[in-house]
C-alpha cells in the first residue's frame, strides 16, 4: 500500500518551529558517488553542491552530564569559523530525529557559555548546559567529515542533501560512517520521506539509527549493540487516544530499531528475541486500536509485520532449541549418545536461521517497512480516514476506550480459559495467544491508570504467559526434532534417536509439571482485582 499521498488533518506537515528535521540513511561507500551522480538529482533543481572537510570536537564533563540528559555540545570548524552547537534531546523513530538545535559562532575550538541563552526557552535545558559548563567541560570524541551539501526543490518544498563520509574518533579508536542526511527546509515532513523512497528504488539505503554522537559515546565506553526490552512509555490519566496510539507506536518501532544491530553484528539470542517481541507489539497494537484506524492502513502495516516476524522466527526457534531445549538436558546426560552431533546440527541450521534473519533485515523491503512506519508517526497518518463515530473516538479521552477494549478482552479469556487450559497442546497454544494479546493491551494502556492496581494484574499475566510458553517450546521442540525439521535425523540414526528420545522425553514431563503450576497461576489471575472500570452493560432486549 502507498502512503506516499497528502494526508489532510495531520500533525507536524509544515516545520514552522525552529527545530531540525532530518532523516538519515546509511549506505556502501562504494555506492556514494554513484548516488550523489545519479540523474534524479537533475530534476528537482539542484543548487550548486558544496564540498567541505567538518572536523568536530564534541564535550562533556567527566561524569558524562550531558550524554545521560540526551543533550550534545560540539565545536565544529568550518571553513574559518568555529561554530558552537548544542542539541536537545527530541522525538525520535526509525531515523527520524526532530529536535532543538542551536547554533552560534564562538572565537575558538573551547566551549564556551552559551551565548544565547536567551533562546533557549527550556529552562531546564538552559541550566543544564550552564551547569555543565561550570562543571568544566573537556574534549570526548571527534568527527572529520567529508560533506558533500546541496539543496534541492523537492514536492513544493525544500530539502537539504548532505553525504558525509568520514569516521568517529576516540584516541586511537575509530568507527567509520558513511550516510545521506535528507533535512526538511521548507515544507511537508512527507517530502523527507517520498524522497528517500524515491532513492531507495535506485541505491540499496538503510536507516541509519546510530548518528555520530552515540558513535562517539558508544567507542568511548567501549559499548557494543545490546539487547533492549521494550519501554512503557509515559502516559498520564487525562490522554487521548490519539496521544496513546502515537507513544506506543513509537515505543514499539524503538525496539525494533535498537535490536536490528544485535542481529546484524551480536552474537546474543536475545537480540532477535526482542525484536520480534517488538514485532509481535506493534502488530498486536494494528489490532488493538482497530477500530480507529483506517482499515487499509493497518492491512499493510500488519501483512509487512507478519513477513519480518516469520523471515526472524527460524532463528528465534533453533536459539530456544539449543538454549532451553537442548543443553538443559545436556548438562544431565553430557554423555548421552548422540547429544554432541544433534547440538553441532542445531548450530548449522542456527547459522543458516541467522543468515536468513540478516538478509531480511538487509532487504529494502525492510527499509520501506521503517520508512512507512516513520512517516505514519511523523504525520499522525491515521487521520487519513473520514468523519466517522468509531475514528473521532481518536479525539476522546483513553480511558473510554481502554476499559472497554480491556474488559472485552479479559472476559474473553475468562470464558475460553479453563477449557483450553485443559485441552491438547494445540488448545494450550490458543490459550497462549489470548493471553499474549491480554498482557500487550494492559501494558499498552497500563500507564492511564495507578501502578499500584495495573502491576499485580501484569505480573500475573506475565508469569502464565512465561509457563505456556515454557510448554509451547517443548511442541516446537518437536518438530525440530522430526526428520524435516532437522536434517540428517532419521530412525536409522539411532544415536541421535536416543538423544531425541531424551529430549522429548525430558521436556514431556517438564509440561505435565507446567501443567499443574497453569491452574494456579490461572486461580491468581482470575481472583486478582481488574485495574479498569468495567462498563455498565446494555440490558437485554
Amino acid at each position: 500500500m502507498a502512503l506516499s499521498g497528502a494526508i489532510s488533518g495531520g500533525e507536524g506537515r509544515e516545520n514552522k518551529r525552529p527545530r531540525e528535521t532530518e532523516l538519515k540513511l546509511a549506505l556502501d561507500p562504494a555506492l556514494a558517488e554513484r548516488l550523489w551522480r545519479h540523474p534524479l538529482w537533475k530534476g528537482h533543481a539542484p543548487g550548486r553542491t558544496v564540498s567541505r572537510q567538518l572536523r568536530a570536537i564534541y564535550f562533556d564533563t567527566p561524569d558524562l552530564l550531558l550524554a545521560r540528559a540526551g543533550v550534545e555540545l560540539r565545536v565544529r570548524r568550518q571553513g574559518r569559523q568555529n561554530i558552537q552547537a548544542v542539541k536537545a534531546r527530541g522525538a525520535y523513530a526509525a531515523g527520524l530525529a526532530q529536535r532543538d538545535e542551536l547554533e552560534a559562532a564562538v572565537p575558538d575550538a573551547q566551549p564556551h557559555a552559551v551565548p544565547m541563552p536567551d533562546r533557549i526557552a527550556d529552562a531546564d535545558l538552559r541550566q543544564l548546559v550552564e551547569q555543565a559548563v561550570a562543571e568544566g567541560l573537556a574534549p570526548i570524541f571527534e568527527t572529520d567529515i567529508r560533506r558533500w551539501e546541496r539543496s534541492i526543490s523537492y514536492g513544493g518544498g525544500r530539502l537539504s542533501i548532505c553525504l558525509d563520509r568520514g569516521v568517529v574518533r576516540v584516541g586511537a579508536k575509530e568507527s567509520a560512517l558513511c550516510e545521506l542526511e535528507i533535512e526538511l527546509e521548507e515544507g511537508a515532513v512527507g517530502l523527507v520521506f517520498a524522497l528517500a523512497q524515491e532513492l531507495l528504488t535506485h541505491v540499496p539505503l538503510s536507516v541509519a539509527h546510530t548518528g555520530k554522537s552515540k558513535r562517539g559515546y558508544d567507542l568511548l565506553l567501549d559499548r557494543q549493540p545490546r539487547p533492549e526490552k521494550a519501554d512503557r512509555p509515559a502516559l498520564d490519566r487525562q490522554m487521548l487516544l490519539e496521544e496513546v496510539l502515537s507513544l506506543s507506536v513509537r515505543s514499539c518501532v524503538r525496539q525494533i530499531a535498537a535490536n536490528e544491530p544485535v542481529v546484524c553484528q551480536g552474537d546474543d539470542p536475545e537480540g532477535v528475541h526482542q525484536m520480534r517481541v517488538g514485532l509481535r507489539r506493534l502488530r498486536s497494537l494494528f489490532t488493538v486500536f482497530a477500530p480507529v484506524l483506517p482499515t487499509e492502513q493497518a492491512a499493510h502495516f500488519k501483512a509487512e509485520l507478519k513477513w519480518l516476524a516469520s523471515e526472524l522466527g527460524p532463528a528465534r526457534d533453533y536459539d530456544v532449541f539449543r538454549e532451553e531445549i537442548v543443553r538443559p538436558v545436556q548438562a544431565v546426560f553430557p554423555a548421552a549418545p548422540g547429544m554432541a552431533g544433534l547440538l553441532a546440527e542445531s548450530d548449522r541450521m542456527s547459522a543458516l536461521a541467522y543468515d536468513r534473519a540478516r538478509a531480511a533485515i538487509a532487504d529494502r523491503r525492510y527499509t520501506r517497512l521503517l520508512l512507512d512506519l516513520s512517516r505514519w508517526i511523523a504525520e499522525a497518518g491515521w487521520r487519513e480516514q473520514g468523519l466517522t463515530e468509531t475514528g473521532a473516538q481518536l479525539f476522546a479521552p483513553a480511558r473510554d476506550f481502554a476499559d472497554a477494549l480491556l474488559d472485552r478482552r479479559s472476559r474473553k479469556l475468562r470464558k475460553n480459559g479453563k477449557r483450553l487450559m485443559a485441552g491438547p497442546p494445540a488448545d494450550r497454544h490458543l490459550l497462549r495467544i489470548y493471553v499474549k494479546k491480554m498482557r500487550y493491551a494492559a501494558e499498552f494502556f497500563s500507564g492511564l491508570y495507578p501502578k499500584k492496581k495495573t502491576e499485580p494484574y501484569l505480573k500475573a499475566l506475565a508469569a502464565l504467559q512465561e509457563v505456556l510458553g515454557h510448554m509451547n517450546d517443548a511442541a516446537v521442540a518437536e518438530s525440530l526434532l522430526l526428520p524435516k525439521g532437522m536434517a540428517g535425523l532419521s530412525g536409522k540414526d539411532l544415536q541421535r534417536a536416543h538423544a531425541a528420545g531424551l529430549i522429548l522425553g525430558w521436556h514431556g514431563h517438564a509440561s505435565s509439571e507446567g501443567g499443574r503450576k497453569l491452574d494456579k497461576l490461572w486461580r491468581r489471575l482470575r481472583s486478582g482485582e481488574i485495574f479498569w472500570r468495567r462498563p455498565a452493560l446494555s440490558p437485554k432486549p
